[in-house]
Order: structure tokens, then C-alpha cells, then sequence
């Protein structure tokens, strides 16, 4: 009946001069482009935090950071922060008597922007506007167990059970009217199952 509680929380801090980064040139058809930034700056913080009671275990992590990327030779060229969040948590149930672990993973990414060039001003410099990929949850589920004296191990799971595929990528763009360009970024292939089986040799 014995609670074990574990937080760690950390601070980060990146400052860069002369990246290469990648950037979305263009949002429709979707296209990604090698850039160079003359500084980057990046912030975080994030928190990890663990439970176990009994035959339970919970983990929780979040991450929350602000990305900064400047470009000298551009003239309209933004470079305020741009935050993101993300939420990892996973829980485990262990049935001793049978040898056998349930585990859940359930991930929170929420939205993303970038600046992207969107047109030019009438001196022929680009203009940028953000660009936001739509935040999505990924789920993922296990049922280990073993057998013979741990011998040998089996694992039924599947992943991305929410069947996500794709995310929206937005842009705005302002032009004397507001309009909006919208694309889909590829995250994978859908939902899936596996089998594994290991066998522990102990020499």
C-alpha cells in the first residue's frame, strides 16, 4: 500500500547564431524548404511527474516552449516567439497473480505556428503570415505477459488508435480581403497492430 510520488521540473534556454532550419515555403500544396536563420532562440519549461500505488503507475509530462527565429535580410521578417504545448501521460495496470501489464500512452500536441512568405510588398520584399498546424492526440495501448518463468515475453498492442492520419496546416493571408489557405500535413498511415514475442535465452 506504499505511494511513491517523483516531480522533476526543468528550464531551458537555446540561443543559436547561424541555424539552418527547416520552413514551410509553401502551404498549398504543402512544401518544406531548407532556410538559414541568423539567430534562433528557444525556451522551455517542462514537468515530469510519476505516481505508483499498489499495481498502478501514472506518468505525466508537459512541455511548454516559445521558438524565436530571425532573419536579418529580410525586411518584414517577424521574429516574435511562437509557443507550442505537448502533454505525455501513459498508465499501467500490473496483474501479478497473472503475470500480465496493461498499459495506455495517450499524447497531446497542440498547435504549431510558423511564419511563412506569403506575397510582397509593393517594394518587392516578402510579406510573412503564420502558419498553424492544428493540434492532435495520438493514443497507443499494450497487453504484456509473460510466461514460464519469464522466459518467454508476448506483447499485443496497438498504435494511433484514434486513427489520425492527417492535420489541417493553415495559413492567412491578407490581401485587402482575409483568406485562408488550408492543406493537410501526412502524420502516418493510420491505425495499426503488432504482435511481439521474446524469448530470454539466460546464459
Amino acid at each position: 500500500n506504499e505511494l511513491s510520488l517523483l516531480n522533476t521540473i526543468k528550464f531551458s534556454y537555446l540561443d543559436v547564431a547561424d541555424k539552418i532550419d527547416l520552413a514551410i515555403v509553401n502551404p498549398t500544396p504543402l512544401q518544406y524548404q531548407y532556410i538559414n536563420i541568423d539567430a534562433y532562440k528557444l525556451w522551455g519549461i517542462s514537468s515530469e511527474n510519476s505516481i505508483k500505488k499498489d499495481n498502478w503507475t501514472f506518468n505525466l509530462g508537459a512541455t511548454l516552449q516559445g521558438i524565436s527565429r530571425i532573419v536579418t535580410n529580410e525586411v518584414n521578417a517577424k521574429n516574435d516567439f511562437l509557443y507550442s504545448f505537448q502533454l505525455n501521460t501513459s498508465g499501467s495496470y500490473n496483474v501479478k497473480k497473472w503475470k500480465t501489464a496493461f498499459t495506455v500512452l495517450f499524447k497531446h500536441n497542440g498547435i504549431q505556428q510558423n511564419y511563412i512568405a506569403s506575397g510582397a510588398d509593393s517594394d518587392g520584399n516578402s510579406i510573412f503570415s503564420k502558419s498553424t498546424t492544428s493540434a492532435y492526440n495520438w493514443v497507443d495501448a499494450s497487453i504484456k505477459k509473460s510466461f514460464f518463468k519469464d522466459k518467454i515475453q508476448t506483447t499485443l498492442g496497438g498504435r494511433n488508435l484514434f486513427d489520425v492520419t492527417n492535420v489541417n496546416v493553415s495559413n492567412a493571408i491578407t490581401d485587402g480581403a482575409h483568406a485562408s489557405n488550408n492543406n493537410s500535413l501526412l502524420l502516418g498511415y493510420g491505425r495499426s497492430y503488432y504482435f511481439k514475442l521474446l524469448y530470454n535465452l539466460n546464459f
